[in-house]
C-alpha cells in the first residue's frame, strides 16, 4: 500500500482524488494529500468512529470501471487484513466512494526505503536491522499463504522509530501496453525505465524473478529474489539489473551476472556478498527457499559482526594483517612478552567492556483466536495460558511453540474463573488459582490448586489462599502473596511464613534461576513498580532505574542474564531487557533497555527456556459502542459502533459527550455522530465526561501523570479547561445539580490517595466553597437525580446503592447485593435508576424498591477500559456499552542477547 506514509517526496502524477469527495464518507474527513502512484492516491484522513488518523488509499478513477484492477484492490485490502505482524502495514477497513473502491490503513510517519537508501550505499548496521525485519514480515505473510509479487524499496517504509513496514501485500500492477510493445517501448525517465514500467506480467521490472520474467507459476521465493535486489541497492545505492529499456532489464534478469555487491562498495563483506548473490541466484532451487532461512543468515551476519567475527569483515584484499599495526620498537621484544601484552590487553578490553544491547530479531504471531488471554508461562515446547471464552467464564489451555489451534487442558476446578500462575520445571503441572465465591463480590477466597498439563483431576496445595504465587525452580518451594504480604511455603502448602510486607497490594511473578530472589510487582501510590525481594525476605529493593512509566511482571531469563520486564503508560505497552549488570568485571549501574515498540502493546513476557527469545501478549485495543435491543435480546452496534465509553447525552438528547477508545481524549459531537469536536488534547487520559444541564460545559475527570485525579469544566464549544476545585486530593465522578451551579463529586480524604475516594462532597463553582455531603463516609460514584430531590451513590466497597434525601437529610439503602454494583445511572424521566450487577443491568424504582434485569451482558465480551467495564444509558433508556473488538494474541519474539 503506497498510502499509509507521511513521505516528504510523494508521487506526483497519481490521478487527483479531492479531499471534498473523500469526506463524503460519513466515516471519514480528509486532512492532507500524502501521495500517490498508478494504482493509488493516498491521504492523510481523521477515523471519525474511533477517533485516529488513517491512511486512506482510493483506486484512481482511470481504473475504477476496470474488473482487474478493482479486483487487486480488493486482493490487497484482504491480503494485508488477514496479517497481523509488526512488519506488516495494517489494514483497518474497506469501502466505497461515489464508486471510487478505499482502503484505510494505518498511517505511519518517516519515509520510504527508497528515500533512505537515495541512491547511496546503507550503513551495514541499518541495513542488517532493515533487512531482519523485511524477512521476518516476508515469513508470516508466506506462512499464511500470501505472495507479495511486487517488493521494492518504494514498498518498503522505515519509520522514525526505525521499524520497517512492508507494504503494497497483494497488489499486483496493471500494464498499460501490450506484450508486443514491451520489447520495444523505450522510457522517458529513469525512474520509469527501471522502476515503475508494468509488463504483461505481474510487478516491477528491475525487481522481478526470472521466473516471475517469463510468466511462470510463482511461490514464495519470487519474494526472495526480489529481496535480493532490494539488499544489493541498499548495500550499493543501484539495482543489479538495469538497461535503457524494459526489454534489455528483462536480458539482464533472465541472462546476465551483476557484479557482486563489493566490487561497488568497500562497506560490503564477503558474507553479505555470498548472501545476496545466493537470493539472486536464477535457479529457484538453488535459492534461498524460506525468508526464515533468509533472515537467520542475516540475523547470523550481524550477530558476526558485532561480535567481529571473521566472516563479518570486508573481504580479504582489504584487510591488514594484525602483526602489521604493531609499532616497530615492539616488534623487537621477544614473542613471548608481545603475547602477553597482546593477551592481557585483549582480557582488560573483554572485561571491561559493556555487552552489546539485547535487540528483538524477529516476531511470530501463534495464536489468533481474538480470544481474551492471560498471563502466558511455557515449558520451552508448549505456551500454557488463560483465556476468557465468556464472560466471567475461563478455561486452561496450551498451543505449541510453533503456533497452531488453542487446545483447552480438560480438568474440573472448583471456579468458572481459573487462571494459570505457573508451570513445572519438567513441564507436567501447573500452578493454578481458583476463585470459589462469584465474580464480582468484594472478598475472594482464591485457593492454589495444581493441575497436570494433560488434564484430569487437580489436587488443592494444601489450604494456601493467595492472590498469585510461583514455584522455586526446583519446584520444592512455592511463594505466594496474600493482599500487601508475600510468604513463602513448601510445595504442598505446609509451613507457609511470611517474609516481607510491601508497600502497597503485592503479585508474582519469578524466581531467579539461582532461587535467591523472587521478582514482585507492587501497586503503591496509584502505580505499578516492579521489585526484587531475597527469598529469605532480607533484601528488597526497586531493580530498574526509575522510567516515566509503570513496571511490573518481571521474569529472569533461565540463565540469569537478566529480567524481562513490561513498562507502560497512557501510550502504550513496551517489553525491556535489564542486564544483570552493566559489564563483565567493571560495569556500573546496569540501565534497561526497551527491545519493542510499536502499534502492538506487548504483555506479561515469559522467556523462553533455551534463551532464544520469549513469549509475550500481544495487544491493539479496539472498541465498537453497541445498545441492548429487547425484542433480540442481543447487543447491536449504536453510532456506526464508535469506539467510545462514558457516553453521555445532553438533556435534549441532541448532543452526546465520549472518551474515545482507547485513546483516553475526550470528543462531542452531535447524536448522530456528525459535527465531531475534539475537546482534550493534552497527554493526560480523561475519563467519565457529563454534560451540565443547559449544554454549556461538560465536567470529566483527568490523570496527570504523576497527580492524583481531577475534575475539570471545559466548554462544550472548545477551549481551555478549568479545575472545578483546586483541592490537592483526588477528586473523582462529577455530577452536576439540576441547575447547573454545583458539583457533587468524590473525594479521598487522604492526599495522594487516588485509589480511596470515601467521601462525597457538594462544590458550589460560582465561590469554590466545598461541603460534606452528611454520613457520606465510605461513598462514591454520586448521580444527582434529575429533580434535585436525591442523590445517588455507592459504598466504597461497591456492595450497596444508596439515596441520599436532601429534604430529610439521611440515607438509605436501595440495594444491597454480594456482587459488586457498577455505573449507577439516572433514567431520562428521574423516576428510576439504573446500576450494573455483575452479568445484567437492571432499573430499580427508588420509591417501593422494585427491581427488574433490563439487559443481560451474557455472550458478550466487554471492552475492559480503565474504568472497568462501562454500561450506560440512551436517551430512550435503552442499555449501552463497549464490546471488545481488539486483538490479543500470543506472539513469539526472537532476540539477541549480550
Amino acid at each position: 500500500m503506497q498510502g499509509p506514509v507521511i513521505d516528504p517526496h510523494p508521487v506526483r502524477d497519481a490521478e487527483p482524488v479531492t479531499p471534498a469527495e473523500a469526506s463524503g464518507s460519513s466515516r471519514y474527513r480528509v486532512l492532507a494529500r500524502l501521495g500517490g502512484g498508478g494504482m493509488g492516491v493516498v491521504y492523510k484522513a481523521e477515523d471519525k468512529r474511533l477517533g485516529r488518523e488513517v491512511a486512506l488509499k482510493f483506486l484512481p478513477d482511470h481504473l475504477v470501471r476496470d474488473r482487474q484492477a478493482v479486483e487487486r484492490f480488493e486482493l490487497e485490502a484482504r491480503a494485508a487484513s488477514g496479517l497481523n505482524h509488526p512488519g506488516i502495514c495494517t489494514v483497518h477497513d474497506v469501502g466505497e466512494l461515489d464508486g471510487r473502491p478505499f482502503i484505510a490503513m494505518e498511517l505511519l510517519e518517516g519515509r520510504t526505503l527508497k528515500r533512505r537508501i537515495d541512491g547511496r550505499p546503507m550503513g551495514m548496521e541499518l541495513l542488517l536491522d532493515v533487512a531482519i525485519q523485511v524477512a521476518d514480515a516476508l515469513d508470516a505473510a508466506h506462512g499464511k499463504g500470501i505472495i507479495h509479487r511486487d517488493l521494492k524499496p518504494t514498498n518498503i517504509f522505515v519509520t522514525e522509530q526505525g521499524q520497517a513496514k512492508v507494504l503494497d501485500f497483494g497488489l499486483a500492477k496493471l500494464s498499460e501496453v501490450s506484450d508486443s510493445h514491451i520489447s520495444s517501448r523505450p522510457t522517458a525517465s529513469a525512474q520509469e525505465r527501471a522502476h515503475t514500467s508494468p509488463g504483461a506480467v505481474l510487478g516491477t521490472v528491475a525487481y522481478m524473478s526470472p521466473e516471475q520474467a517469463r510468466g511462470l507459476p510463482l511461490d514464495a521465493r519470487t519474494d526472495l529474489f526480489s529481496f535480493g535486489v532490494v539488499l544489493y541497492e541498499m548495500a550499493t545505492g543501484r539495482t543489479p539489473f538495469e538497461g535503457t529499456t524494459v526489454a534489455v532489464i528483462y536480458e539482464a534478469i533472465l541472462n546476465g551476472e551483476p557484479p557482486p555487491p563489493s566490487a561497488l562498495s568497500s562497506l560490503v563483506s564477503a558474507e553479505l556478498d555470498r548472501l545476496i548473490l545466493k537470493a539472486l541466484d536464477k535457479d529457484r532451487s538453488l535459492r534461498y527457499q524460506t525468508a526464515r532461512d533468509m533472515g537467520a543468515d542475516l540475523r547470523r551476519l550481524r550477530r558476526d559482526s558485532t561480535s567481529g567475527k571473521r566472516a563479518a569483515l570486508p573481504s580479504a584484499p582489504r584487510a591488514r594483517g594484525a602483526f602489521g599495526l604493531v609499532p616497530r620498537w615492539l616488534r623487537r621484544h621477544r614473542l613471548a612478552t608481545l603475547a602477553a601484552l597482546i593477551g592481557a590487553s585483549a582480557l582488560g578490553a573483554y572485561l571491561a567492556s559493556s555487552p552489546s544491547p539485547p535487540r528483538v530479531t524477529g516476531y511470530r504471531q501463534i495464536t489468533e483466536d481474538r480470544a481474551l488471554k492471560y498471563w502466558p508461562v511455557t515449558d520451552g515446547s508448549r505456551v500454557y495460558f488463560t483465556e476468557a471464552r465468556e464472560p466471567y467464564v475461563n478455561a486452561l489451555v496450551q498451543v505449541s511453540a510453533g503456533g497452531r489451534d488453542v487446545a483447552p487442558i480438560p480438568t474440573e476446578l472448583p471456579s468458572s474463573r481459573p487462571i494459570i500462575l505457573d508451570v513445572s520445571a519438567d513441564g507436567s503441572e501447573l500452578l493454578v488459582a481458583a476463585e470459589r465465591e462469584p465474580i464480582g463480590t468484594a472478598r475472594r477466597s482464591v485457593e492454589l490448586w495444581i493441575v497436570s498439563t494433560l488434564g484430569g483431576t487437580p489436587r488443592r496445595v494444601g489450604d494456601l489462599r493467595a492472590t498469585s504465587a510461583v514455584w522455586s525452580p526446583d519446584g520444592k518451594r512455592i511463594a505466594f502473596t496474600d493482599g500487601e504480604d508475600l510468604l513463602v511455603a513448601g510445595s504442598d502448602g505446609s509451613g507457609a511464613r511470611k517474609i516481607w510486607t510491601a508497600p502497597g497490594l503485592v503479585l508474582l511473578s519469578a524466581w531467579s534461576p539461582d532461587a535467591r530472589l523472587l521478582s514482585a510487582t507492587v501497586y503503591e501510590s496509584g502505580r505499578q513498580r516492579l521489585w526484587e525481594v531475597g527469598a529469605d525476605g532480607r533484601v528488597a529493593r526497586r531493580p530498574v532505574p526509575a522510567l516515566d512509566a509503570a513496571t511490573c511482571c518481571g521474569r529472569w531469563t533461565t540463565d540469569g542474564r537478566g529480567l524481562v520486564f513490561e513498562a507502560y503508560d497512557d501510550r502504550g505497552a513496551d517489553l525491556w531487557f535489564l542486564p544483570s549488570r552493566s559489564g563483565r568485571l567493571f560495569g556500573g549501574q546496569a540501565r534497561p533497555v526497551r527491545l519493542t515498540q510499536g502499534p502492538i502493546a506487548f504483555h506479561q513476557p515469559a522467556p523462553r527456556r533455551d534463551g532464544r527469545g520469549l513469549f509475550a501478549l500481544g495487544t491493539q485495543a479496539q472498541g465498537e459502542l453497541v445498545r441492548y435491543d429487547p425484542r433480540s435480546a442481543q447487543f447491536v452496534p449504536y453510532l456506526g459502533g464508535l469506539s467510545a465509553q462514558g457516553v453521555d447525552f445532553s438533556r435534549d438528547g441532541r448532543w452526546i459527550t465520549y472518551v474515545a477508545f482507547p485513546a483516553g481524549t475526550l470528543w462531542r459531537s452531535r447524536a448522530d455522530g456528525s459535527e465531531r469536536s475534539q475537546l482534550s488534547f493534552g497527554p493526560a487520559p480523561v475519563g467519565l465526561p457529563r454534560w451540565s444541564p443547559d449544554g454549556s460545559r461538560i465536567a470529566f475527570i483527568e490523570k496527570p501523570r504523576g497527580q492524583p485525579w481531577r475534575i475539570q469544566i471545559v466548554p462544550a464549544a472548545g477551549g481551555a479547561a478549568r479545575l472545578a476545585t483546586p483541592d490537592a486530593r483526588s477528586q473523582t465522578d462529577a455530577s452536576w445539580s439540576p441547575d447547573g451551579a454545583r458539583l457533587a463529586v468524590g473525594l479521598s480524604t487522604e492526599e495522594q490517595r487516588d485509589e480511596r475516594p470515601i467521601d462525597i462532597q457538594v462544590v458550589d463553582l460560582a465561590t469554590g466553597r466545598r461541603s460534606t455531603l452528611p454520613s457520606s463516609e465510605g461513598m462514591f460514584s454520586p448521580r444527582w437525580s434529575p429533580d434535585g430531590r436525591h442523590l445517588a451513590a455507592l459504598s466504597y466497597d461497591s456492595l450497596r446503592l444508596l439515596i441520599f434525601d436532601f429534604a430529610s437529610g439521611s440515607w438509605r439503602t436501595l440495594l444491597e447485593e454480594k456482587q459488586v454494583l457498577t455505573y449507577p445511572e439516572w433514567g431520562r424521566d428521574g423516576r428510576h435508576l439504573f446500576v450494573s450487577r455483575g452479568l445484567v443491568r437492571i432499573r430499580l424504582d427508588p420509591e417501593d424498591g422494585r427491581r427488574e434485569v433490563v439487559a443481560s451482558f451474557e455472550g458478550l465480551q466487554q471492552a475492559n477500559e480503565p474504568f472497568g467495564e462501562w454500561a450506560g444509558q440512551a436517551p430512550d433508556d435503552s442499555v449501552l456499552a463497549l464490546r471488545d473488538v481488539g486483538i490479543r494474541e500470543i506472539y513469539a519474539l526472537d532476540w539477541e542477547l549480550p
